[in-house]
């Protein structure tokens, strides 16, 4: 409830009493925040996406072949 009203001042104030110069101070800030917001959001989904990468590996290991397996198999022997 509070920060609908500290928001409801915010507009307010925007409408009312903010000079050209605060509102594009104001836009200024609020474009910044923006980005650093989007890149931290998109590093988040990048950490969520390795977690859930080894958590799928850990509930479904996979054997990986050894070299001499391999080594067998290419050879055909």
């Amino acid at each position: 409830m509070e920060q609908e009203l500290e928001l409801e001042k915010k507009i307010r104030w925007f409408s009312e009493g903010a000079t050209k110069d605060q509102l594009l101070k104001h836009c200024e800030a609020v474009e910044r925040q923006s980005f650093q917001q989007a890149q931290f959001i998109a590093n988040c989904l990048t950490e969520i996406a390795k977690c859930k990468a080894r958590i799928a590996c850990l509930e479904n290991p996979v054997r990986q072949p050894t070299f001499k397996n391999w080594l067998r198999k290419v050879l055909d022997l």
